[in-house]
């Protein structure tokens, strides 16, 4: 018999979860040619690590502003594939006017632009595809999996482009790849609105903060991930300064991605009888260890073997911070509240990273690498916040109950 609540929904479309994934390979692909090699190429075009910082950094602010309004609103229209498809063609020709001659004002608003749709992309197919889990029972992590695989794709394929060229080609890349996600946007899955529409209130995320244990939480996750802005802004360059080819630059990136991959196929044997904010210190330890030794790496002669064993730690000071941050809202959030938790958390995380991309230029034109000292400190308060935490009751949204660890 038909569940009652299922009656007035559409049947599950054909080849559903493959869509899902073609959706995230397309997704994910230009962002694996973007995050390592966008640097790269505003170096070519001859801007100074103060204006870099500037561009990467503006776009992390416009998404703490455009995605999360955009993303409620999707979720009260009709049907959220036609707004993904709308988005993808949106950040195609908006790539498009990286072609243009360029200044920093182009760029920059380009880059901006940009960062409106963009992430849009990856939200909105993640909202269908957890629809998807709960309408028609599909494995997200299968569908998802290609994504992180596409990533890893884009770094590898990027580098070996850029070695037999240069970093020129980057929006030629970019174009290339957001223009196969148009194509794929066109087989987005049609499941009608969602049966429970996300309700924005400000005031959710006063009363998710009024938990202590939850606070501490979040703050100590947006340092641990800001933490990674001098990676994520000025490693590419580095290295490239160092003498490693574009080629071995992005097997760097796709060595971080694949560690990530790795840890969460190995995650439930593991780690999963650890709550999250132990974990999230597991990660907060990871992560001052891997700044620390990032800044004296090449000067002690490690080389490609440092860098290599540098990036397996991702796996540790992100990938966990992933499993952290969904674990702590389980843990700590009553159910009915963990849309806002998961947004409290993205405007953190996104906050953070900006803010301490723009420090991470100063740090680079000054210091060179030995910035990631600086990102160091940045995780320790993290670590030490997540301690702090770990101390408070823990309880479920301010009921005082204890939750069950997952």
């Amino acid at each position: 018999m038909t569940h009652p609540t299922t009656d007035a929904l559409p049947p599950k479309p054909h080849w559903f979860e493959t869509r899902i994934a073609l959706l995230y390979i397309a997704v994910f692909l230009p962002n694996g040619v973007m995050t390592p090699f966008l640097p790269l190429w505003l170096e070519h075009l001859h801007f100074d690590a103060g204006a870099i910082s500037i561009i990467l950094s503006a776009q992390l602010f416009m998404r703490v502003v455009a995605t999360p309004a955009l993303s409620t609103l999707a979720d009260r229209l009709l049907d959220r594939a036609p707004m993904l498809i709308g988005t993808a063609i949106g950040t195609f020709a908006i790539t498009c006017f990286y072609l243009l001659p360029p200044s920093f004002t182009l760029v920059l608003a380009v880059t901006l632009a940009h960062s409106i749709f963009q992430p849009l992309q990856q939200t909105l197919t993640d909202s269908i595809a957890v629809s998807g889990v709960r309408r028609y029972r599909s494995d997200y992590s299968k569908m998802r999996i290609w994504g992180s695989i596409s990533y890893l794709a884009g770094n590898v394929i990027a580098g070996v482009v850029l070695a037999r060229s240069d970093a020129g080609i980057v929006p030629w890349l970019l174009i290339l790849g957001y223009g196969l996600m148009v194509l794929v946007s066109l087989s987005t899955p049609r499941l009608g609105r969602p049966r429970t529409p996300t309700v924005a209130n400000p005031a959710d995320g006063v009363r998710l903060l009024s938990n202590r244990a939850f606070l501490s939480t979040v703050l100590a996750v947006a340092a641990i991930q800001g933490s990674h802005a001098f990676l994520y802004g000025f490693a590419s360059i580095y290295w490239r300064s160092l003498g490693f080819s574009d080629s071995v630059i992005g097997a760097f990136w796709a060595l971080g991605t694949l560690a990530e991959v790795l840890l969460f196929l190995v995650f439930p044997r593991l780690l999963s009888r650890f709550s999250a904010q132990t974990i999230i210190a597991i990660a907060g330890v990871a992560a001052v260890l891997r700044w620390l030794a990032f800044s004296v790496s090449e000067p002690l002669g490690f080389g490609a073997v440092g860098f290599t064993v540098l990036q397996a730690l991702h796996a540790l000071s992100t990938g966990l911070i992933i499993i952290g941050v969904q674990k702590a809202i389980a843990e700590l959030i009553p159910e009915q509240q963990t849309s806002g938790a998961q947004g409290v958390t993205f405007m953190a995380n996104q906050a953070s990273v900006g803010l301490f991309t723009l420090l991470a230029g100063y740090l680079y034109t000054h210091v060179g690498a030995y910035g990631f000292l600086s990102m160091a400190l940045i995780a320790g308060v993290g670590l030490g916040l997540i301690l702090i935490g770990l101390r408070q009751p823990q309880r479920a949204g301010g009921g005082g109950e204890t939750s069950e660890p997952l």
